[in-house]
């Protein structure tokens, strides 16, 4: 029936800053995840094992389980492990996406694909995530975002490899921290009240 593509992405500045509000320079990379849609066999709806239940897209997936009715969604990481650079936000990304083009509705904003996220993800994982890599992989393009007082992106024209002899070579060093974890972890330790003073720093 059809498939839908989200670059990774990555947080080049302010991904502290914009968990209290401030702005951050997220940017999307290649290469990209796809979630494909097609007719089941059997009629009925097959979701894909690599997205857990209890994740973002798990949660919003069972939420509109009717919706996906007879559907089959399969699900592609070209990197086939979890390195930190959005398989999940793109999986929770594409979800919404999808639900949008089976409903025949337009793509939803980036504040309403905000909302969405923040309405499923709370503050369960200790601090509410700020959601600004879901909007750089909206955009397909390096931003610079805010979420407060309203969301802000603003596509920017990245420094170009070609014209500058300059890039970027990122290394997976085999360790990743859990979002959940780290969240809950800041939390713990009084952020954002306690570094008041580091924000606005950054902002």
């Amino acid at each position: 029936m059809f498939e839908l593509k989200s670059p990774g992405k990555i947080f080049l500045l302010g991904e502290y800053a914009c968990i209290a509000g401030g702005p951050a320079l997220v940017s999307a990379i290649a290469p990209s995840y796809s979630l494909s849609v097609t007719k089941s066999e059997d009629g009925k709806v097959h979701f894909p094992v690599e997205i857990a239940p209890a994740s973002p897209a798990g949660v919003f997936l069972l939420q509109h389980i009717k919706d996906f009715s007879g559907l089959r969604l399969k699900w592609n990481d070209p990197s086939a492990t979890s390195m930190g650079t959005g398989s999940s936000s793109a999986q929770f990304l594409l979800s919404v996406l999808a639900l949008a083009k089976i409903q025949n509705k337009p793509e939803p904003k980036p504040a309403e694909v905000l909302e969405l996220y923040w309405r499923i993800v709370g503050e369960s994982q200790g601090l509410r995530p700020s959601g600004l890599d879901l909007l750089a992989q909206l955009a397909n393009a390096t931003v610079v975002a805010k979420n407060s007082p309203e969301v802000v992106v603003e596509k920017i024209s990245p420094w170009s490899a070609q014209k500058s002899g300059a890039g970027f070579l990122l290394a997976f060093t085999g360790a990743k921290v859990k979002t959940h974890d780290h969240l809950v972890s800041l939390k713990a330790r009084g952020f954002p009240e306690k570094f008041t003073k580091n924000i606005s720093a950054l902002n």
